[in-house]
């Protein structure tokens, strides 16, 4: 969004850029680190901050690749992704070659892409498949006009590559200009972006947006009909310029856009966002969270389907690095090396189509993101050594997935490597464990021993909106803070808001061809009155046939079963209970039904009513539910604690040191490391929680040894 900081220079300080050497997109993330002093800015993008935040806890909290993945076994020919294709794109060992492209914005030093034949010539050695061309209006020095032969040497500089060109007409554009520039490289530039970070600027709303997009992009199809468009180029995933409606659904500038394009019938080619990893992390926990990359797409891609189900439209991450400003982390060769490698291979796991990373050798941010070395190093355009990363990537992907780049010793600490999602904690704050962008889910009777049907953490959803994969039969089902902190930020729950009790509420998810499956979620009963129902459901085809593990009364616990709309108790029992988090599990296995709370199993019934069914939860409160897991029989990790009377389930072995990698947090600090001593899930060790990653499987407990960072 380099259009924005011309006017907004003197806002900003070295915390995230500095000078006139700017990297773009800044304003909306420099706004997390304080750069948007004015409480009416801050009020109005306050909500989608918030979601953003809790966006990249989830996609940190969700499984990073393992270190192995990390050094370049990418996506295998026999996994080839589906993702739709831009024109001219191929797959590269079943991945999408355009996720492997980049930036080419305005320079700020004249040693740049458009001056130097030996950067265009190493980048058509390398075979770049894509770059992202800035075709601005104006000057970004002076405000003057740009010449024609301005644009026309920067795609001489694309050309030169080798590259496609994948021109981005920036929002304080005009339309004339924008038309002629898809009239001036009619058969040479054929893919089009509208805008750039429409939904930071402050003079551009969504309905300005959506005006200029339903007048734009007819008149320029007409001109080259060949050609491609699409946007919105948002800052963050969804979008900022959020609203509520009056039902607390939360909606977003990419979803408005989306609606209007529908309403006018003027629909995009592809679908565009930006994503920066970090904003005020240091070296270690930003690059844990390398690997947000991979997921952080889901919600657009969602969000597209559901407007667009039949149309097949890519979506792309346009702009993509570690940090928007300059840390200094980001001028530390192996640092951004580890990186590159990192983020290169969340990628080719993800479910993206294509992307830009930013950037190749402008001097925007100094050069701390710029490739190659133009205003860094020797500054005689040399590739800085995670370039050669890049490029070695680039080669592996296209000779089938035969050669990989040598490791470099990294700069931080190894992210943990990835698990199956686990079960949830037994303590009265759930977290999350693996929470992906959507939820997971897999249609089928069962799932194999330790992989999951279904799970949902709901740390990826908006908050204030319905959640991705449910269906809320009745009451009012949305995403909102459970008043504890997960990570430093707020935790997110699925919560019902409506206090009458005089009704009941369901949510529902899964796949009514279910069979047997054990559901296992965090569900905490209605603060409003104790005395109303808290459910979960297995095998559920309506309200009056489903199989039920319950709270009610304040003080006690059911299982048993409604079928015909008739209730039949299985067993029940006391188990005092308070408006605090539970963990409920029910279990359905071909005629044999069990329940278990908190770990423990308090009742097993036999019963051959119901055969299969979706899972569900009901209450007729305001009650809350979250990490949700479905998984085969027998393979959910029970969660601890106590169940009077109840038979103890075993619990899984406390892992030690040499088989654990510990993430740690204190007083809203991340660290990852290892545990020296032992790990307990659930018990003591006042003010430290680890998240304990061992054998598979993912606990959220206590150490109660110690904890050694970066061992």
């Amino acid at each position: 969004m380099e259009n924005d900081l011309r006017t907004n220079l003197s806002d900003h300080t070295g915390a995230s850029c500095a000078g006139g050497r700017l990297s773009p997109r800044r304003l909306a993330l420099s706004g997390l680190r304080g750069a948007l002093s004015a409480p009416a800015a801050q009020a109005a993008k306050g909500g989608a901050l918030l979601a953003l935040a809790v966006s990249l806890v989830a996609a940190l909290s969700s499984p990073a690749p393992s270190m192995a993945l990390a050094h370049g076994l990418g996506r295998s020919a026999t996994t080839s992704s589906t993702a739709p294709l831009l024109p001219g794109e191929t797959l590269w060992n079943g991945v999408p070659s355009y996720l492997f492209g980049n930036n080419e914005p305005y320079a700020w030093v004249g040693n740049n892409l458009d001056t130097t034949p030996s950067i265009q010539a190493t980048l058509k050695s390398q075979h770049l498949p894509l770059v992202r061309v800035w075709f601005e209006q104006y000057s970004e020095t002076d405000g003057s006009l740009e010449p024609d032969s301005y644009q026309e040497l920067q795609y001489k500089a694309v050309s030169s590559t080798g590259a496609t060109c994948f021109a981005n007409l920036l929002d304080s554009n005009s339309m004339a200009f924008d038309l002629h520039m898809v009239s001036l490289f009619k058969g040479r530039c054929e893919l089009y972006e509208i805008g750039n970070e429409p939904d930071s600027d402050s003079s551009m709303t969504p309905q300005s947006y959506l005006n200029f997009w339903n007048s734009f992009v007819p008149q320029a199809r007409a001109i080259d009909p060949n050609a491609r468009f699409g946007g919105p180029a948002t800052t963050v995933p969804l979008g900022y310029d959020c609203s509520w409606d009056s039902s607390g659904n939360q909606n977003c500038f990419t979803e408005k856009w989306l609606q209007g394009t529908v309403a006018s019938g003027v629909a995009p080619d592809f679908v565009t966002f930006h994503w920066y990893t970090c904003w005020d992390e240091n070296a270690t926990d930003c690059m844990a969270r390398a690997h947000t990359i991979g997921t952080i797409g889901d919600s657009t891609i969602a969000l597209v389907n559901k407007y667009y189900p039949n149309k097949h439209i890519p979506v792309g991450l346009t702009e993509w690095n570690a940090n928007a400003g300059t840390p200094s982390y980001q001028f530390d060769d192996t640092w951004m090396t580890q990186y590159e490698q990192a983020s290169l291979t969340a990628l080719e796991q993800s479910n993206l189509s294509f992307a830009t990373q930013f950037n190749l050798a402008s001097c925007s941010g100094y050069g701390s993101l710029d490739m190659f070395n133009v205003c860094t190093g020797s500054s005689d355009g040399s590739p800085r050594p995670y370039e050669g990363v890049w490029a070695a990537e680039v080669a592996r992907e296209m000779s089938g997935g035969v050669s990989a780049p040598s490791p470099t010793s990294p700069g931080a600490t190894p992210t943990p490597s990835s698990s199956p999602t686990g079960g949830s904690s037994a303590t009265p704050t759930p977290s999350a464990t693996s929470a992906p962008s959507t939820p997971t889910s897999s249609t089928g009777s069962t799932g194999s021993s330790g992989s999951p049907l279904f799970s949902d953490t709901f740390q990826t959803a908006t908050p204030g909106g319905a959640p991705l994969g449910w269906t809320a039969e009745s009451g009012h089902w949305t995403i909102q803070q459970d008043g504890t902190v997960n990570g430093g930020l707020p935790n997110l729950a699925l919560a019902q808001g409506d206090p009458s009790t005089a009704s009941q509420y369901i949510v529902t998810a899964g796949s009514s061809s279910w069979t047997d499956y054990t559901v296992q979620a965090s569900v905490k009963p209605g603060s409003n009155d104790l005395s109303q129902t808290t459910d979960i459901m297995a095998r559920y085809t309506d309200s009056d046939n489903h199989y039920s593990l319950l709270f009610k009364n304040n003080s006690e616990w059911y299982l048993g079963k409604r079928s015909g709309g008739t209730w039949t108790t299985f067993a029940q029992g006391v188990y005092p209970y308070s408006s605090q988090f539970y963990t409920l599990a029910l279990t359905v296995n071909g005629s044999t039904i069990s329940g278990a709370i908190n770990g423990k199993v308090v009742a097993t019934a036999t019963d051959q009513s119901l055969a299969s069914g979706q899972i569900g939860f009901l209450t007729s409160a305001e009650s809350e539910l979250d990490n949700v897991v479905v998984s085969a029989p027998g393979s959910t990790t029970s969660a601890p604690g106590s169940a009077p009377g109840s038979t103890p389930v075993p619990s899984t072995p406390t892992p030690t040191a040499t088989t654990a990698a510990c993430a740690e947090v204190v007083n809203g600090v991340l660290t990852v490391g290892t545990c020296t001593g032992t790990f307990a899930a659930g018990s003591g060790g006042s003010g430290t929680i680890c998240v304990e990653q061992a054998n598979g499987v993912m606990t959220q407990g206590r150490c109660s040894g110690t904890f050694s960072a970066n061992s």
